[in-house]
């Protein structure tokens, strides 16, 4: 089955909180775009809507947090969810302080794919950024998560102007050191003006010439992935991720996600589209019920930044195969 949006996207990966609680106090945090109102979801509750998903042609997932890791029943969940017929890619997105203690039983239960969260190799840097000390322990994370195989390792970082856009080489050296990736990402903002992004923010051009300055040559455009620019720097792979006002990103969004208390959310930035899902599995609906949620936050889903799409059927979702 392919199930499609308003706006003829089609709609194959899951971005899925498992917890909003996390052990960093990030000051940029977009915390995945919402404000939890009940009870986080169990992992029997996590693997059965990834399942349901799964059967309308979700094939990707992707398990972020808050930090996904200080749930302890985080390893079931990955079983849970890999185990899963159609899901071909599962990924998690972590702060790594957690990670020298838990690669290997993650990567044992079948997660295919990391991605760490770097702000600053620079400890005075780091601290000031998550409000905590662990840049040891998320170095040693990164490296407990090379040693073990995944299918791929990406060193993530947000480029904040004036606070660590000038320590990019390091990153990249880190990720040659270890065989990772590098992916650079815009800091985002439902208002492209915020105070914060005035402030901090910087723009896919200003990330395109950081990469260009240490000699990164253009290799690949994901078409896959909102169009990203890929770079070589060294023998590096250097991906960026520029969304902030980019109707181009939007109107090739492929991804639903789930909010940690059980609601399907369309975007990132819009909060009042959510569909809860978790109080109808509660009273005990059927996977068809529950499918036919799912189908109704997918006719919610809509481009944030510009409407360059045409639609493709009037009110709602196109389901085919």
């Amino acid at each position: 089955m392919r199930v499609v949006d308003p706006f003829d996207r089609p709609v194959h990966n899951v971005r899925i909180s498992v917890t909003s609680a996390c052990n960093f106090s990030c000051f940029y945090c977009h915390r995945e775009g919402y404000v939890p109102n009940g009870a986080e979801m169990t992992a029997e509750e996590i693997g059965r809507i990834v399942k349901i998903l799964a059967e309308t042609g979700v094939s990707r997932v992707k398990l972020t947090g808050g930090e996904p890791t200080v749930r302890p029943d985080i390893v079931e969940i990955v079983r849970r969810i890999s185990e899963v017929d159609g899901i071909a890619d599962l990924s998690m997105v972590t702060n790594g302080s957690k990670l020298a203690g838990l690669a290997a039983e993650l990567r044992d239960a079948g997660l295919d794919r990391l991605n760490v969260s770097l702000p600053s190799l620079y400890p005075e840097r780091f601290r000031a950024i998550t409000r905590v000390d662990m840049l040891r322990e998320v170095v040693r994370g990164v490296e407990a998560a090379a040693a073990v195989g995944f299918r791929q390792l990406k060193l993530n970082r947000v480029l904040l102007r004036g606070v660590n856009e000038d320590e990019t080489r390091e990153l990249i050296d880190l990720a040659r050191d270890v065989g990772a990736v590098v992916q650079l990402i815009q800091l985002e903002d439902a208002d492209p003006e915020s105070p914060l992004i005035r402030r901090y923010g910087i723009t896919l051009e200003e990330l395109v010439e950081t990469v260009k300055g240490l000699g990164g040559r253009l290799v690949h455009i994901r078409h896959d992935m909102q169009n990203r620019l890929v770079f070589d720097v060294g023998g590096v792979e250097v991906e960026l991720v520029g969304p902030m006002g980019n109707p181009d990103f939007c109107a090739r969004c492929t991804r639903i996600r789930i909010t940690s208390d059980g609601r399907f959310k369309p975007c990132l930035f819009l909060e009042e589209n959510t569909v809860d899902f978790l109080s109808s599995m509660r009273s005990g609906a059927s996977d068809e019920e529950l499918r036919q949620i799912y189908l109704r936050a997918v006719s919610l889903r809509k481009p944030y930044f510009g409407w360059v799409v045409p639609v493709a059927e009037e009110g709602g979702v196109v389901a085919g195969r």
